[in-house]
């Protein structure tokens, strides 16, 4: 009886299941809106919200949050000064 070893890509639907994504479906993250300008990115997510109101060189427009959210940042928020809209599904 042989054995083969199993390769970590065979076991999971060979070489082409790792085949890099096209160029354009790698290109994720904040991307400029509308005519703002290209300094202008749109930032999501809890962490990621926090971390851009404790970073005291960006510039911040506005921020959009669940009331939830918005009592979280409360001291965050009120540190900045930024203008908070709430958004309710």
């Amino acid at each position: 009886m042989s054995r083969k070893k199993n390769r970590p890509h065979e076991a999971r639907g060979g070489a082409a299941a790792r085949a890099p994504a096209p160029a354009a479906a790698r290109q994720a993250g904040p991307r400029p809106r509308g005519d703002a300008g290209s300094e202008v990115a749109l930032i999501y997510g809890f962490h990621s919200v926090e971390a851009a109101l404790r970073a005291p060189r960006r510039a911040l427009i506005r921020l959009y949050a669940t009331s939830a959210a918005a009592a979280r940042l409360e001291a965050e928020i009120a540190a900045r000064a930024v203008p908070v809209v709430i958004e309710t599904a």
